[in-house]
């Protein structure tokens, strides 16, 4: 593999690009991603959290090569063309992602493939395989593409390479986000794992194929995982930032809602026509047309966004704290709609407008990759540790960490509002008419 240019990156140091990967990063698809800030508004928080797709894009891709040059000392190595659609795959894994990151899945219709809720990856997929700008990549194309198609495709070595739970993405944002951020949450001894990363191959009438460390890498795995938790914990989910993300989701459904924006623009097709118009959209082009849309309770939330007079939190409630298990369960099975109809009756007991009341419900993170720990399935975020014997065992089972831990995820239900007020005494009177209305609401939803 011939390199023909280097990127030097705060991260990584210098990224080796192929002249086919050169041609990939200066394509219109993959410049649109320097407009995709990587953390969305996190730098209301963290001021530092500036860093877009882009140059993490780049920095998986580094991360992917060093993950197959390991695997090139495996008994089964790489093959060269598997090595290229691998790299590929890596920089074009987040070419679908939509404005402010992750908080474009909140109002973007994605379709729904086997009972999987689709997102950015459809996207990523569809351009890949239909975009012209990506059309010199001629046969390769459509293997890159079967490689991003995580959610129908068995896990493979190539697969896990870039999307599973040893992958390229987390080694490189968990230190990306924490350098940018200013934290040293992310910050894990990569250098271990990627040099203990080994092939594990499944029974041979499964046909699957796992990337999995060997036992001298468990521990160094168990930091990855840690450090996964502690920045969702501590910087994805604080509570700024997932404001921020909920005025954002708000302003365009109320742009929809009072017919100041085409709704059809949010309505994902897999059409090239549509394609084009979904990557015009960038951070700063989806806030300039709400600003320019005809609602103006949208236009009030983005000039809230733009001027960082946020919303202010009310109340954050564990479901699992609230007595009645009808209502725990009723909390759980809340529809957007449903959200709405609360927020209406927040509002109209505190003299709000329900415009500026939301209710968000979140699941806080555990520091486990398994979907289905009480089955013995090598599921999708299972991560394999290869015994000395030669038998593998998954992380849980021999981690003294997370053996022991618990299956519950803890789900809560938050409310913000727009608190507004000439004087301090002003606003803090209304957000405790807000935050008593809200308490009367919550515990008794579905009553």
């Amino acid at each position: 593999m011939e390199f023909v240019k280097i990127v030097r990156d705060p991260i990584h140091g210098f990224i080796s690009l192929t002249e086919e990967e050169v041609t990939v990063v200066d394509s219109s698809v993959f410049q649109r991603l320097r407009g995709i800030k990587q953390l969305a508004m996190t730098d209301y928080v963290f001021p530092g959290a500036v860093h877009t797709r882009f140059e993490h894009s780049l920095g998986t891709l580094h991360m992917a090569n060093r993950i197959l040059d390991r695997l090139a000392k495996n008994p089964v190595p790489p093959k060269v063309d598997e090595i290229r659609v691998v790299r590929l795959a890596a920089l074009l894994h987040d070419v679908g992602h939509g404005p402010f990151s992750h908080v474009a899945e909140n109002f973007f219709r994605f379709p729904v493939e086997r009972d999987v809720q689709l997102g950015h990856s459809k996207a990523s997929v569809d351009v890949v395989r239909h975009h012209p700008d990506l059309d010199f990549l001629g046969d390769a194309r459509e293997n890159v593409a079967d490689l991003l198609t995580d959610w129908l495709g068995q896990r493979t070595v190539l697969r896990d390479i870039v999307s599973g739970p040893l992958d390229a993405d987390k080694m490189d944002y968990l230190l990306r986000d924490s350098y940018y951020c200013g934290v040293r949450y992310g910050v894990t001894d990569v250098e271990r794992i990627v040099f203990t990363l080994q092939r594990i191959d499944d029974l041979p009438e499964r046909g699957r194929s796992f990337l999995g460390v060997s036992w001298k890498g468990r521990e160094a795995v168990e930091s990855l995982v840690l450090a996964r938790y502690f920045m969702h914990n501590q910087v994805y989910l604080h509570h700024t930032r997932l404001i921020c993300d909920a005025m954002i989701s708000r302003a365009v459904k109320l742009a929809i809602r009072d017919g100041g924006t085409d709704p059809r623009l949010f309505e994902y097709k897999t059409e090239v026509s549509y394609l084009n118009v979904y990557l015009s959209l960038t951070d700063a082009t989806l806030l300039e047309a709400l600003q320019s849309s005809a609602s103006e309770h949208s236009k009030q939330i983005v000039e809230r966004l733009r001027l960082r007079r946020l919303f202010k939190p009310i109340l954050e409630t564990e479901v699992s704290t609230i007595p009645d298990p009808r209502v725990r369960s009723r909390v759980l099975e809340l529809s957007p709609e449903d959200m709405l109809k609360y927020e209406r009756e927040i509002a109209d007991a505190s003299g709000m407008e329900s415009e500026f009341v939301i209710l968000a419900r979140q699941e806080l993170t555990r520091p486990t990759y398994r979907g289905t720990p009480s089955k013995n399935i090598l599921d999708a975020k299972t991560i394999l540790v290869m015994g000395d014997d030669g038998i593998p065992r998954e992380l849980e089972q021999i981690s003294p960490i997370f053996r022991e831990m618990g299956d519950r995820v803890p789900v809560t239900i938050s409310c913000y509002a727009g608190v507004a007020g000439a004087t301090g005494s002003e606003r803090i009177e209304q957000r405790e008419r807000i935050r008593s209305a809200a308490k009367a609401v919550v515990p008794s939803i579905g009553m």
